[in-house]
């Protein structure tokens, strides 16, 4: 399964998630249509099919994934199976907490969904990405930073 996925023409369902943090930055576009582009044109190239586009406007990238009603309605969609990967432009579009980023690696890898930021080009498809991320002390099960 994880390996499949970057074969080109490979109909992979897909979750996009883009999110600002200002409602300037909403208002504007400018941020929204720039994640738009990036994701459309990483899709596209790899031939997935796009299976939703969630956006949270206004809300900053500490505030903890499921506090953030786009994101949580991802998960939630990821959980069920009704995608096989979710991809943000950037890492932080997803979360600046290194806490709530190995949350979100975790989820990736129980339930069996890819995690792709696309810059810095990052993904779970093959999880060696994630063993990396797995051996910073944030991410450690005993860590005091969960």
């Amino acid at each position: 399964m994880y390996t499949v996925g970057w074969v080109v023409g490979t109909k992979m369902r897909t979750i996009t998630y883009r999110r600002v943090s200002t409602t300037e930055q909403a208002d504007s576009g400018l941020g929204l249509d720039a994640q738009t582009r990036a994701m459309a044109l990483s899709i596209a190239g790899r031939g997935w099919v796009l299976v939703q586009e969630l956006t949270d406007e206004g809300i900053s990238g500490s505030t903890a994934p499921m506090a953030r009603p786009a994101l949580a309605e991802a998960l939630r969609m990821l959980a069920n199976g009704e995608a096989d990967t979710f991809v943000v432009s950037k890492l932080d579009r997803a979360t600046r907490s290194v806490s709530d980023l190995c949350q979100l690696l975790d989820l990736s890898d129980k339930q069996g969904w890819d995690f792709i930021a696309l810059d810095p080009s990052a993904s779970t498809r093959r999880r060696r990405w994630v063993g990396q991320w797995l051996k910073w002390p944030a991410c450690s099960p005993s860590s005091s930073a969960r």
